[in-house]
């Protein structure tokens, strides 16, 4: 059981142990409500990746900085981007489906990019110096040249892969 589970749904040691189960299924996903202590008794809780105090009120800060950055009134770029990769590592690439069966809508000024490289060559699984990016998720161990490219205030990168996040902006 992860800290966040334990947090939001209460410490519950059949989880844990020798082997792991997965969590319960929770009754917030997909859910309306506004009030999830009150309606569903769930603590909604998240890790923040930081060391200090003063690292995680300066993460919050950059999230809060980003808030309604993409809203049409404001000086955000003409165009950002969603990138969406299927690389040819198969394990962590089982998110491109569901990319592709995403029903398109329309969002001012962002322009997905579907890029499926199933079975082709390394070099076509990750982007590199593009610019605006508001998506990216790909399928890698490890990203290269993730440092080449620039994203816009709050925009979101995974590869699917445990403690390869980056919470800090590119000090280079």
């Amino acid at each position: 059981m992860g800290l966040t589970s334990a947090l939001a749904f209460g410490y519950d040691s059949g989880y844990c142990g020798s082997s792991c189960r997965a969590t319960m299924a929770t009754a917030y996903f997909n859910s309306a409500t506004r009030q999830p202590w009150t309606d569903l008794r769930i603590r909604p809780s998240m890790m923040l990746g930081a060391a200090t105090l003063a690292e995680a009120q300066t993460l919050i800060a950059r999230g809060v900085a980003a808030d309604n950055s993409w809203s049409t009134s404001s000086a955000s770029p003409a165009t950002g981007q969603a990138v969406l990769i299927r690389t040819n590592d198969v394990a962590r690439s089982v998110r491109y489906n569901d990319f592709r069966s995403m029903v398109p809508s329309p969002v001012a000024r962002l322009t997905t990019n579907y890029i499926d490289n199933f079975g082709g060559a390394a070099t076509n699984n990750f982007v590199a110096n593009q610019n605006n990016l508001m998506f990216y998720f790909t399928g890698l161990p490890t990203v290269p040249h993730i440092n080449s490219n620039s994203f816009l205030p709050g925009a979101v990168a995974d590869h699917l892969t445990s403690l390869g996040g980056m919470t800090e902006p590119d000090r280079a």
